[in-house]
């Protein structure tokens, strides 16, 4: 039993959306390729409905940098009720193009979704008819022909369970919806070719590692550090350019011994001697 599916796809920007229809196993997601039927192929000739909405954001962006450039060139040095009158004659104009612009992305909006559900409906419809029968024949019929004349021009079924290639074919040329798909497909081609032709970028270097960057300035450092001297407590640098002022070195004073050993001195013999007493005279 079969998962049936349908797929609509967009020619301008090649893009494509799946509708699961239904399944005869009652699978939850999607059965496995072998156990799938495409009931119907469309294909519109426009944008996706993502596309448009972010190609129209960007024109709303463009619109409001450029009436907002308008309002800035207006002279500061013409008087304030000309200044006044110039930017609300401005503001007029802008908000009349967002308006205009704002009905003709819902109206694309809106013929994108139709177009979605007519894919929808119309496979749908193919599996009520080929696997619920649910439809008596002649009313079944009736309803594929209304659908069928409800189709938009620039809307072509390439693949259909119920009809032929060639039936398809033949009852939907237009000259000028096969015209504009060459004038898309020559499009990407070029796009292609000067992706192709595009020289390659240049590799960027890639950011030095601690151990290369502690090798590179390795030498700079054994140079500062021949140019630091240590004298006792205290430490000298010395600068290239201050060659010619002198440094004065200082030496730590020496330490006294302490009290303890200045005591054992003394009892070694080492102490000095004292003086003799001087005679004195007794009368």
């Amino acid at each position: 039993m079969p998962c049936c599916i349908a797929f609509i796809q967009f020619q301008q920007c090649q893009h494509s959306t799946l509708f699961k229809i239904a399944c005869t196993a009652g699978c939850k997601d999607l059965c496995p390729l072998p156990a799938q039927q495409v009931l119907v192929i469309t294909h519109y000739l426009w944008l996706c409905e993502d596309c448009h909405e972010r190609i129209g954001n960007q024109d709303l962006d463009d619109r409001c940098n450029k009436w907002a450039d308008i309002l800035f060139e207006i002279p500061e040095t013409l008087p304030l009720e000309i200044r006044q009158q110039l930017k609300a004659s401005a503001e007029a104009q802008e908000n009349f193009e967002d308006e205009i612009c704002e009905k003709t992305r819902t109206m694309r909006i809106e013929e994108i979704q139709w177009v979605a559900e007519w894919t929808f409906e119309y496979a749908l419809m193919l599996y009520e008819v080929l696997h619920k029968h649910a439809w008596e024949p002649q009313d079944a019929l009736a309803r594929i022909q209304k659908l069928r004349g409800l189709r938009l021009w620039d809307l072509i079924v390439v693949r259909d369970v119920s009809r032929k290639a060639e039936e398809l074919f033949n009852e939907q040329y237009n000259k000028v919806y096969w015209t504009i798909v060459a004038q898309f497909a020559e499009q990407r081609k070029q796009r292609q070719r000067m992706r192709r032709d595009r020289p390659p970028a240049t590799p960027k270097p890639l950011p030095p590692t601690f151990a290369e960057w502690n090798k590179e300035h390795e030498s700079d450092w054994s140079e500062d550090s021949s140019k630091t001297c240590y004298d006792g407590d205290m430490t000298l640098h010395q600068d290239e350019e201050d060659d010619s002022i002198p440094v004065t070195e200082q030496r730590a004073a020496t330490p006294s011994p302490p009290p303890d050993e200045q005591q054992t001195a003394e009892t070694s013999g080492l102490a000095p001697e004292e003086p003799e007493p001087m005679d004195v005279d007794e009368d």
